[in-house]
Formats: C-alpha cells, sequence, structure tokens
C-alpha cells in the first residue's frame, strides 16, 4: 500500500493559491485505479501533482522497479541507448580538456551519459536508485555512499528533477557538495511548451508518479536561485529518449515529440 501525501501549496514558491487542471489523473500503474490532480500554482505557474508518495518511498518504488515510477517496459527501455541530444552535447562538449574536473551524475539511467564522461573527467561518481546500471563501477543508490571528503565541480541532472517531492530540497543536497564555481546542468520538463499548453493532463510529460513537477520559466528561475545557482545557459528542445522509438512508440507522438520544445535544458554556475 501507498502512503499518499497531500501538498496543496507550491512546492517551488510555496503559494497557498492554485488551480486544479484536472481532479483525476490517472497513473502510469496501468493495474492501479490511484488518480491524482494536476495543480497550477497562482504565482509562479509552477504545475505538479497531487497527492504523490514521500521522498523516501519515492526511492524505494525505484528501488523495486515498481510500475507507479517507471511503467511498463520501461525498465527495459531505460538500458537501451538514446539519442544524443542537446543535454547531452551541452555536457560533453562543455570544455575541451576536463580531465581535473570531479563529475557527479545524479540518475545515470542506463549510463550513457556516464560512460561518455568517465573518459573526460578525472573523477565520475553517479547515483542511480534503479539497477539499470548497476554493473557499472562508482554508481551508487545514494550519496552517503560517496566518501565525504570529495567534492564536485560538475553536477548533473538529466530527467530527475520532475521524478521529486520536493525539488528544491533535493537540489540543495546535491550543491552542498559541490566546489565553489561548479556547473550545474540539468534537463525537466517544460509546462511553458505548446504541447503542454495545448494537452494539459493528456500531456506526454505528465507520468505520475513517474513525474512530477513540470516547470514554468518563473519556476525554474525561482528554482535555481533558491539552491544557489545562476542560469547562464537556457535553451528549450525536444525529449530525447531511445533510439527504438520509431519502431515502439506510436509514429505520431514520436514526430511530435521531435519537432516539440518538451524540455527546458540548464547550464548554471555555482553562486
Amino acid at each position: 500500500m501507498i502512503d499518499l501525501h497531500h501538498r496543496r501549496e507550491c512546492p517551488i514558491c510555496n503559494s497557498p493559491k492554485s488551480l486544479i487542471l484536472h481532479d483525476a489523473v490517472s497513473t502510469i500503474n496501468e493495474e492501479s485505479n490511484l488518480t491524482t490532480e494536476l495543480r497550477e500554482c497562482d504565482e509562479c505557474s509552477h504545475w505538479w501533482n497531487t497527492p504523490s508518495p514521500r521522498q523516501a518511498e519515492l526511492i524505494d518504488l525505484y528501488k523495486s522497479g515498481s510500475l507507479y515510477v517507471i511503467g511498463k517496459n520501461w525498465d527495459v527501455e531505460t538500458r537501451k541507448p538514446r539519442e544524443e541530444g542537446v543535454f547531452h552535447t551541452m555536457i560533453t562538449n562543455f570544455k575541451t580538456d576536463m580531465s581535473d574536473m570531479n563529475y557527479l551524475e545524479v540518475g545515470c539511467g542506463g549510463g550513457q551519459l556516464f560512460r561518455s564522461m568517465r573518459e573526460k573527467v578525472g573523477l565520475c561518481y553517479g547515483i542511480e536508485p534503479g539497477d539499470w546500471a548497476s554493473d557499472i563501477e562508482d554508481i551508487v543508490v545514494d550519496i552517503n555512499m560517496i566518501p565525504e571528503n570529495l567534492s564536485f565541480d560538475l553536477l548533473v541532472f538529466q530527467d530527475v528533477i520532475e521524478h521529486t517531492e520536493d525539488p528544491i530540497d533535493t537540489l540543495s543536497m546535491y550543491t552542498d557538495r559541490m566546489r565553489p564555481g561548479a556547473t550545474l546542468f540539468v534537463a525537466f520538463p517544460n509546462k511553458d511548451a505548446p504541447n503542454a499548453q495545448r494537452e494539459r493532463e493528456q500531456w506526454d510529460m505528465i507520468r505520475p508518479f513517474g513525474h512530477l513537477q513540470y516547470f514554468s520559466k518563473k519556476s525554474l528561475s525561482l528554482l535555481m536561485e533558491n539552491t544557489g545557482w545562476e542560469i547562464t545557459t537556457l535553451r528549450k528542445g525536444p525529449n530525447t529518449f531511445p533510439l527504438t522509438a520509431l519502431k515502439t512508440y506510436n509514429p505520431f507522438r514520436t514526430l511530435k515529440r521531435l519537432r516539440g520544445n518538451d524540455q527546458w535544458y540548464v547550464q548554471a554556475g555555482k553562486l
């Protein structure tokens, strides 16, 4: 039995004022009849799903491969090669020489980006509660498994923040392990995108309890500001997905995703 928690104040700006966009959004677990609300903050236009599990339970659900957070067959898709899109290029081309840098990636998935960066940096650690990359050295399930004396120059959240109950607490926890002048790369859903505004609760990115947070330009700016980061690059682009998508997904939906700006891609410097 999942213990669900209602959050009616905005997870980003804590405003108590919000609008219910839809009161019964189904979860991605096709075997469950649980539903959540999709809310929009009146102040920063952030979207979120509520009720949802607490963060500790969310992590346990990922560890167990629950259909509530990964959906049907998603564990198989996660292990497949993904297209090297905007976000991958932003990170791998960050600097010509990164050999003296320490790299931390949160949410490694199948480890494709992690493997690329391990060849470029001096020290490389990853966090992944699921078992999709359990065979890769230095990918652990929790930050507490990384030696306390280590700090990092590069922090990467690839499609992770939207999976959390509290984005500010989550990003702050990792920011504390960054060196002065560190760089953050983060990608998450863009609720300002035309697809999102047109389709609302039917938007492909609305995937509770896998996805819980959907960012406006204002709410992503507040997230960065409240966790000690200054945005240096902000881009919009399509969400990446396994290269097998053209065969396994609906062709119309695949084309729509390729043409859309459903993701924010952010580079920021530590203040």
